[in-house]
């Protein structure tokens, strides 16, 4: 064994050194080193769903040096600014990187990065470049941050901690940019982000969230200098027939209502459609009829049943245009349509991502818990004969136990 530890640690520190880029065609940021034999991994087991069996080794960054040439300051969805450094370029596994962002207004101004000065930047986890450090500092003209929104011209504030700079002005365009953004990403809309809706924007095609419904949308878009037909008919599938179908959670996920997420709202519509929360809301009673609904509903309170009453009213007119645009499914009829419900609980790694598979098995009516108990009718795990503590606690409770595609195969068709 101690043979095989020394071959592995030179074998490690070989690839970790410069040979690693040589390696152009194979982009990786570590090893992986598993035990094959099936009776020590079964004797090994697992630790909070993690294999005793195996373990991920690291390579250290890469770095480069490099020169700035400036900066420049990016808009985020809820108003926060963002210093972006340009310098020259530079490769890493043929991945040119010529920008980096700078997390926050705080570490910017730590940093005081002059024009040509020298830096050193690290792709870190093969994914994301980092400002490292300042290697040479020269005389060049100081980069300052911008003390007014790019967008709206509005003076910016500080957060509490003075971390990051952020545009309160609620009527700035960002923001309506921003709305518009967070709409398509969380209805699952591609490939739409907000530089592109920012330009949109500016040039007065996609002023709101109604216009990417409008047909002669797409036609300004062919039309406009940057993007052409192409882009505008790929826009156009994406939003008008890709995404043509959604659940009422989905949509209601997407408004950008504060502190409310898809998650949550699959828990209210499990219980009420749309329409069941716009026949709580009664002008005579200010809407408590809802509030009060909705804080019946586990890890629901008043504060939260507040913010989806101004959120259902806020929206009203935007919410009547999508029924009328895309098919929105309630969840609670799919619900209630299902012959038999199982509760379910996942251990292990799955083929797909672990939320898409639950979406799946609560679309065909089941439920998914945290955690095993007398109730728990299946254990789904990929891995039947891990050391888990829901593997050990389901034989011990006598649920079954069963694999990915054979939940598939009996209860997702």
């Amino acid at each position: 064994m101690k043979k095989q530890l020394k071959e592995l640690e030179k074998f490690y520190n070989k690839i970790n050194s410069s040979e690693r880029l040589n390696l152009e065609n194979f982009m990786f940021d570590g090893l992986v080193i598993e035990i094959l034999d099936d009776d020590i991994r079964e004797n090994l087991g697992y630790s909070d769903d993690l294999p005793n069996f195996s373990v991920a080794a690291k390579f250290d960054y890469l770095e480069a040096e490099t020169k700035v040439i400036d900066v420049r300051f990016d808009y985020g969805r809820s108003g926060r600014i963002t210093p972006v450094i340009q310098y020259e370029p530079i490769e890493f596994f043929g991945n040119v990187q010529q920008f980096t962002s700078i997390s926050n207004y705080k570490r910017f101004n730590e940093l005081k990065l002059r024009k040509g000065d020298i830096v050193r930047i690290q792709y870190r986890n093969d994914v994301l470049s980092y400002l490292s450090n300042i290697v040479k500092s020269n005389n060049g003209q100081l980069l300052k941050f911008i003390n007014r929104c790019p967008i709206c011209n509005e003076k910016l504030h500080l957060s509490e901690n003075e971390v990051f700079a952020i545009c309160e002005n609620p009527n700035c365009k960002g923001r309506i940019i921003g709305k518009i953004e967070q709409f398509c990403i969380k209805m699952g809309i591609k490939g739409i982000r907000f530089n592109i809706l920012h330009s949109l924007f500016m040039n007065k095609i996609v002023m709101k969230i109604e216009d990417l419904y409008n047909q002669n949308t797409y036609k300004k878009i062919s039309n406009l200098e940057g993007f052409g037909e192409k882009s505008a008919y790929n826009m156009k599938m994406e939003v008008l027939y890709n995404n043509a179908e959604k659940f009422d959670y989905e949509v209601l996920g997407s408004l950008s209502i504060p502190n409310m997420d898809l998650k949550r709202f699959k828990e209210i519509t499990k219980l009420y459609s749309i329409k069941d929360l716009y026949k709580f809301i009664d002008k005579s009673t200010d809407g408590k009829k809802l509030i009060k609904k909705i804080c019946e509903i586990e890890g629901f309170g008043e504060k939260l049943a507040k913010n989806i009453l101004d959120g259902l009213i806020e929206n009203r007119k935007l919410i009547d245009f999508l029924s009328q645009n895309i098919k929105i499914k309630e969840f609670k009829t799919m619900l209630s349509t299902a012959e038999t419900s199982y509760k379910f609980v996942i251990t292990g790694d799955l083929s797909v991502p672990r939320d898409e598979f639950i979406n799946k098995l609560e679309e065909h009516g089941h439920k998914v818990m945290g955690s095993i108990s007398t109730k728990t009718d299946f254990l789904i795990t990929n891995n039947p004969y891990s050391g888990t503590v829901k593997n050990k606690k389901a034989k011990e409770l006598d649920i079954p136990i069963i694999t990915e595609q054979e939940c598939r195969d009996r209860f997702l068709k």
